[in-house]
């Protein structure tokens, strides 16, 4: 984990606050945090230390709205975009974003209508808002 948040540091750089976040072990973590506390880019360089592990896995962030869910999807690409290699990273921007790294893969989802979601697995949850 130290290795890519050195690599991070030119764009991100963690407070304590997220670097506790991001170090711990919990099945489930939850911030309830105020305004400007950088919770999309914890949350965004979590997913990217989860896709950067050796086994294939499947992740899902899921808001409210898809613009929101796209927020923190777009942070992912970001921060991953200079991590990887041109064939490593497959972006897709649509109706429904996702992206393959490696052999994980990600999708961005709203949550609005339940049924949509039918039918998706995901070894990774981040739930927005």
């Amino acid at each position: 984990m130290q290795a890519l948040l050195a690599r991070l540091v030119p764009r991100w750089r963690p407070h304590p606050g997220q670097l506790a976040f991001l170090k711990s072990k919990s099945k489930f973590k939850v911030l309830a945090c105020g305004r400007r506390w950088g919770k999309t880019d914890a949350c965004a360089v979590d997913i990217v230390l989860a896709l950067a592990r050796g086994s294939p896995t499947r992740h899902l962030i899921l808001a409210p709205t898809i613009d929101q869910a796209r927020i923190l999807f777009e942070r992912v690409v970001e921060f991953l975009e200079p991590l990887s290699g041109k064939k490593e990273l497959e972006v897709r921007r649509g109706a429904h974003p996702w992206l393959t790294y490696r052999d994980h893969h990600l999708m961005a989802r709203s949550g609005h209508l339940p049924r949509a979601l039918r039918g998706h697995t995901a070894t990774h949850i981040v739930v927005d808002e």
